[in-house]
């Protein structure tokens, strides 16, 4: 679930860039990390 997050975020943050959507690019840009590092511990458990 949190990798699909991360993936939603970081192709949400690509096409909020290419729009110029500069400000929402940052939130999907936030979402993508968190959703990565979430992952990440997650499956280190």
């Amino acid at each position: 679930m949190y990798l699909a997050l991360g993936w939603a975020g970081a192709i949400s943050c690509v096409l909020c860039y290419a729009y110029n959507y500069i400000s929402y690019a940052y939130i999907a840009l936030f979402f993508a990390v968190a959703g990565f590092i979430t992952h990440h511990k997650e499956s280190n458990k």
